[in-house]
C-alpha cells in the first residue's frame, strides 16, 4: 500500500480525517510510517499543526453508472463525543437548559455538576451553546486544543479551566506562569509556576483530555 504524507492543520483529528479521506483508522495508526507520530501523540485525536501523518495514496472509487438510469448515493457521518463542563462566575452551571446552534441536537440540559455531552459529527468545526434565559454563551471550537506537550496546549487548557483571569498575549510569560501557579495551588501541587510532569498530568486529568 503506497503511503503519502499529510500535514496536519488546525482542527484536524484522526476520526475526522479517516472519514474525509476514506482510510481505515486502525490500519493507519499501526502502520510503521506512523510509529513516530503514534509515540509522540498518544491521543490520535489531539494532533498539532505541522505534524505529519502518512495516509494511503487515494485512488478514485469505481462507480458503476449506466446511461439512462438514476443513481442514489448516501453516506453516514460518524460522530465523536464532546463533553463540556459549563461554568459562570466560577461556579458550575448545574441543571441548566441549553440552546444549541450548529449541531443536530438543538437543546440539552447540564447535570448537577454543569456537565453536558454532545455527539458531534466529524464534519462540524464549531458550535454554540447558550444557557436558556441567561446571557451565558459558549462558543466551542472542535479539535482546536493543541497537545498538552506543547505550551500552547497547556495554555489553552488552563484558559478553559478558568486559570487565566485576564486576556493576555500568548507570549506573556508572566501571565503563563501565574496561570500555572493558580492551577497548582487549586490542586495541591507545589506552586512553582512551571509545568513539570505531575502538573501536566493533573492539567490533562482536570481538562478531560
Amino acid at each position: 500500500m503506497a503511503m503519502i504524507p499529510y500535514v496536519i492543520k488546525q482542527g484536524d483529528y484522526l476520526s475526522k480525517l479517516a472519514h474525509e479521506l476514506g482510510f481505515d483508522l486502525a490500519t493507519i495508526l499501526d502502520h510503521e510510517k506512523n510509529a513516530e507520530l503514534k509515540r509522540k501523540r498518544p491521543n490520535p485525536n489531539v494532533l498539532y499543526p505541522g505534524d505529519v501523518l502518512f495516509i494511503p495514496e487515494p485512488t478514485p472509487p469505481a462507480t458503476p453508472v449506466a446511461q439512462g438510469t438514476s443513481n442514489d448515493y448516501g453516506a453516514t457521518v460518524p460522530t465523536v463525543k464532546v463533553t463540556l463542563v459549563l461554568e459562570g462566575d466560577g461556579k458550575p452551571m448545574a441543571n441548566q437548559a441549553c440552546e444549541v446552534v450548529g449541531l443536530p441536537a438543538s437543546s440539552a440540559t447540564t447535570d448537577g455538576q454543569g456537565e453536558v455531552t454532545f455527539e458531534v459529527p466529524v464534519n462540524v468545526r464549531e458550535f454554540t451553546v447558550t444557557l436558556t434565559g441567561t446571557d451565558y454563551q459558549y462558543q466551542v471550537l472542535v479539535a482546536h486544543v493543541d497537545p498538552p506537550t506543547e505550551q500552547s496546549g497547556v495554555r489553552q487548557r488552563l484558559t478553559n479551566l478558568g486559570h487565566y483571569r485576564r486576556a493576555s498575549d500568548p507570549e506573556d510569560a508572566e501571565a503563563y506562569a501565574g496561570a500555572v501557579a493558580s492551577f497548582q495551588k487549586a490542586n495541591g501541587l507545589p506552586q512553582t509556576g512551571e509545568v513539570d510532569d505531575a502538573t501536566r498530568d493533573a492539567i490533562v486529568a482536570a481538562h478531560g483530555s
